[in-house]
């Protein structure tokens, strides 16, 4: 008897999806990761080469360089 309750049941999932598929949500792609700083202004020179004026125009200006950088090795 339990199987034939889990037969049906299992039955009834199926016609229950089949009428009713699911739109799938593509994941958006992640950045790529830079690790060091020539790679993070390789990948940076290739993303600003496919913007348009306007959009190079509306972006902030980027850090200078000559900043002091802080983290847990000189802390």
């Amino acid at each position: 008897m339990k199987a034939l309750v889990y037969l049906l049941g299992a039955r009834a999932l199926d016609i229950a999806h089949d009428q009713h598929p699911r739109s799938t949500v593509p994941e958006p792609s992640l950045p790529p990761i830079a690790s060091t700083p020539e790679t993070a202004g390789a990948w940076r020179r290739w993303a600003e080469a496919g913007r348009s004026e306007a959009a190079r125009r509306a972006r902030p200006t980027p850090v200078p360089s000559g900043l002091p950088v802080f983290g847990p090795e000189t802390a």
